[in-house]
């Protein structure tokens, strides 16, 4: 007796599931962009939502979650927290003027490739995929240096929008 004696299943015409998206890269939209707290720290956060818009992946989603640390950083972490979330305002071509002025709506509809990387957490050995960098699809778009101590960090990077916490 087969597990399915009776029923018909025409499993030729079924994707198969994958709970999240995996390691690499993904053609997306900035789907939204919210506010928030670290769950660890009680401190403000930046939720974006990337929406792949293409391939096998369509219609699945990645969060982001951007630290904002405000003021004199008190510890490296802070200092490169801060290194991220300027570097990923400006991968969306939001320019240094208008940086501390910039609203979900600035952000929302950017599309571009986002790149997505295993890495395990030293805590508790679990593998984790977090998002690495967002190149715009505007190659145009405005983009600034690192800071001397994120690309020090970010040394094995080619690329200007790489997260230095994903690798």
């Amino acid at each position: 007796m087969g597990l399915f004696d009776g029923i018909e299943i025409d499993f030729d015409g079924i994707k198969e599931f994958t709970a999240g998206l995996p390691a690499g890269k993904f053609p997306v939209m900035v789907a939204a962009v919210e506010s928030g707290k670290n769950q660890s720290t009680d401190s403000p956060q930046i939720i974006i939502t990337y929406a792949v818009t293409e391939g096998d992946h369509a219609g699945k989603s990645k969060k982001e979650f951007l630290d904002i640390v405000g003021g004199v950083p008190q510890d490296r972490n802070q200092e490169i927290a801060q290194q991220v979330l300027k570097t990923r305002l400006k991968s969306f071509g939001i320019p240094d003027s208008q940086l501390n002025s910039v609203e979900p709506d600035d952000i929302v509809g950017t599309t571009g490739v986002l790149t997505l990387k295993e890495n395990k957490s030293k805590t508790n050995g679990n593998t984790y995929v977090n998002v690495s960098y967002f190149t715009p699809e505007n190659e145009n778009a405005p983009t600034s240096d690192l800071p001397t101590p994120a690309a020090e960090s970010a040394a094995t990077s080619t690329n200007p929008f790489e997260n230095p916490f994903a690798k």
